[in-house]
């Protein structure tokens, strides 16, 4: 009996050990895994918190009240509107050039003499100025040699090949921003003559602007290579912000409570360097850095434009 006893308590305690380490086991599985859940939670919240902090970061700025003038350029060269060849009406030898280059001449005034069988002078066409010769003493020449070329250097001119789609737009008195190629200095004109004729061939028409203030400009002489800005409207206190604002697809972005809000695009008004905002958003936050980067709707930090954050 006693032998049985012992049995049963044996096998009652191998079966309280089993217990106690299913219990363990499961005690072990919870930690494990609630120690897994908590490893996951705090990854994801990092990730978030990564998130939020990887938000684009724009520049902007604000409109300014300016004037703006509407200009459209051509490229062209500076003529003199009383430019003219002087030629030699028979053949010979010159004998002597009374003129040099950069001497001013009147009307009928000699500038030089042949020697054939006779005496020949050749006299200027108009008062100007003698702006190149080419021929030497002692050169032969034949009848029609140009011997010099005079002009007016206070009375220069460019003409535009003008593209047809601005026959409506350009019309005479209107100014134009003359600017020298090479070092860029300018001086003014305003437009004197417009062509009624558009080339079939070239879809271009002519305009003739005249120099109106070139008296100091000591570029300003026939031949110079010359950038040509017809204003053709001015706005007088507009709300405006630098043209670089517009981005590479022509859009207008602004931030508006932390988004980034696109504007309906259109052909913007301005000139080189500045255009007008569209009318309701004269005192938006235009974006400056950053606009080909962000998409209508994004969420952005944004902050004021300046050159250290350029």
């Amino acid at each position: 009996m006693r032998i049985l006893n012992k049995k049963v308590l044996a096998e009652k305690m191998k079966g309280s050990s089993k217990t106690i380490k299913t219990f363990i086991l499961l005690i072990c599985a919870f930690l494990v895994l609630l120690l897994s859940y908590k490893i996951i939670v705090r990854i994801a919240e990092k990730k978030k918190v990564g998130y939020v902090s990887q938000l684009p970061l724009v520049s902007v700025v604000q409109p300014v009240h300016m004037n703006i003038n509407e200009q459209i350029a051509f490229s062209s060269y500076i003529e003199s509107d009383l430019l003219s060849p002087v030629v030699a009406f028979v053949p010979g030898r010159v004998l002597s050039l009374s003129k040099k280059v950069g001497d001013r001449v009147r009307k009928g005034e000699v500038i030089a003499r042949i020697v054939p069988e006779n005496y020949a002078d050749i006299k200027a066409a108009n008062d100007g100025e003698i702006l190149t010769t080419m021929v030497k003493a002692g050169d032969m020449v034949q009848a029609g040699t140009v011997v010099a070329v005079v002009g007016d250097l206070s009375d220069l001119c460019a003409n535009l090949n003008v593209p047809e789609k601005y026959i409506n737009i350009i019309s005479a008195g209107q100014k134009a921003i003359i600017t020298h190629k090479s070092s860029k200095l300018q001086t003014f004109g305003s437009v004197e003559e417009i062509e009624p004729y558009v080339n079939p061939k070239s879809k271009t028409f002519k305009c003739k602007v005249k120099f109106t203030t070139a008296d100091n400009a000591l570029w300003a002489v026939p031949g110079a290579g010359i950038d040509v800005s017809i204003v053709v409207n001015e706005y007088k206190g507009v709300s405006a912000v630098p043209r670089s604002c517009i981005n590479q697809s022509g859009m207008l972005y602004i931030v508006e409570n932390g988004f980034a809000k696109a504007l309906e695009r259109q052909d913007y008004t301005g000139d080189d360097s500045h255009i007008i905002v569209p009318k309701g958003y004269e005192h938006a936050s235009y974006i400056i850095r950053g606009q080909n980067k962000v998409f209508a709707g994004q969420k952005v930090d944004s902050e004021l434009y300046s050159k250290e954050n350029k």
